[in-house]
């Protein structure tokens, strides 16, 4: 019981952590999403709003585990929903809600000091030698697993119970059952194909989306950059075929009685941990689009005849430093401003009518796994 509910907590930990070092992770002339100049970067206000929000977003974090556990040790395994939700949102809700603030106070501060772009320099470079993410047809390998897991179903379908156990406790006694049905035996391998679809995307958003170049240092961003998004694309698919596969052979396995359900489901947290982790220490080392990666890598940042801000001319395009909208620019898809991965440039039709689809998938998703619960 107290271990199940260390590793429930394990992941609410990883999150408020990875939360908290954002503003150390993105790029350090976006300062909670408005452009700083590079002179600025250590300026005292700019220093204190950023311990300020990582210090928040830790309290926030702590109150979660503890509420969380507390919930679970004494409601029992009824409120583990409860405490997943709250876990996984509460955090990211705050990190935005503290996040607009500091926009705010940033964009005051920028008005103040008189922090501007005399001009709008804007570069393209392009390294032959740079990374790149994995390309598209690597997505095919979800093919396999997924019909491999449709067919060891199928296989031992005569071997598994008439009342299928489909939900176990806390303290891993079975409290939901299902009769055996078509339905209920492959319900995994409609939510790896959903899974597999939902990762298939995400890959191809990083393959597809705009890459940025620092003016200056050229050369050593768009380096750096390619080996974020190969770093990315390569835990996407290693992440994806582990949750298309073992979360799906761990609910057979129990059928059959190799393991208990309450370890199957043990495995699929084991799995939300390793993929949290895998993100946290992408973001850490190479940074938002590799920022922190071409920090180490180019004296040359900092140190050309670049201008201290060559534009911040993407402060209006962000509306609430979380939706981007540019009509003018043509790419569907670019790098966040404010966290680590990729979203949509909601001015293109394409962008808005992903959003739609992701939506939906989401949707699919939960009704299958509540209509698996009966």
């Amino acid at each position: 019981m107290t271990l199940f509910v260390a590793l429930a907590c394990v992941p609410v930990v990883l999150i408020g952590a990875a939360l908290a070092v954002v503003p150390w992770v993105v790029p350090p002339t976006e300062c909670f999403t408005i452009t700083i100049p590079r002179s600025a970067v250590h300026a005292p206000s700019v220093v204190r709003y950023r311990r300020g929000y990582a210090a928040v977003m830790l309290v926030v974090t702590l109150a979660c585990v503890v509420g969380g556990a507390v919930s679970l040790l004494v409601a029992g395994a009824s409120s583990l929903p409860a405490v997943i939700l709250a876990g996984s949102f509460v955090p990211i809700l705050a990190s935005v809600a503290l996040m607009l603030v500091l926009r705010r106070r940033v964009r005051a501060l920028k008005l103040d000091r008189g922090w501007s772009a005399r001009q709008d320099v804007r570069m393209a470079s392009v390294v032959e030698d740079a990374p790149q993410p994995l390309p598209s047809w690597t997505n095919l390998l979800y093919l396999p697993a997924i019909l491999g897991l449709a067919a060891f179903g199928a296989i031992n379908y005569g071997r598994f119970p008439d009342m299928l156990p489909m939900h176990a406790g806390l303290d891993g006694i079975v409290d939901s059952w299902e009769p055996k049905s078509p339905h209920a035996v492959f319900f995994p391998v409609m939510l790896a194909a959903v899974t597999a679809a939902v990762m298939a995307c995400s890959s191809m958003v990083i393959v597809r989306s705009r890459r940025p170049v620092d003016p200056a240092a050229p050369s050593v961003s768009a380096y750096a950059y390619g080996a974020f998004a190969r770093a990315e694309s390569v835990t996407l698919l290693v992440c994806g075929l582990a949750l298309t596969l073992f979360e799906g052979m761990g609910f057979y396995l129990a059928l059959l009685g190799v393991i208990s359900l309450g370890d199957a489901g043990a495995l699929t947290v084991v799995l939300a941990v390793a993929i949290v982790v895998a993100q946290v220490v992408i973001a850490i080392y190479y940074g938002q689009g590799g920022s922190r990666l071409a920090r180490r890598m180019g004296a040359e940042l900092g140190m050309t005849t670049a201008p201290d801000m060559p534009s911040d001319a993407e402060d209006a395009r962000w509306k609430g430093g979380i939706l981007y909208w540019n009509p003018d620019d043509p790419s569907v898809f670019v790098p966040k401003r404010f966290g680590v991965g990729w979203t949509v440039n909601l001015a293109r039709p394409a962008g808005a009518l992903l959003i739609a689809l992701l939506i939906v998938v989401m949707l699919t998703s939960l009704a299958l796994a509540w209509s698996a619960q009966g």
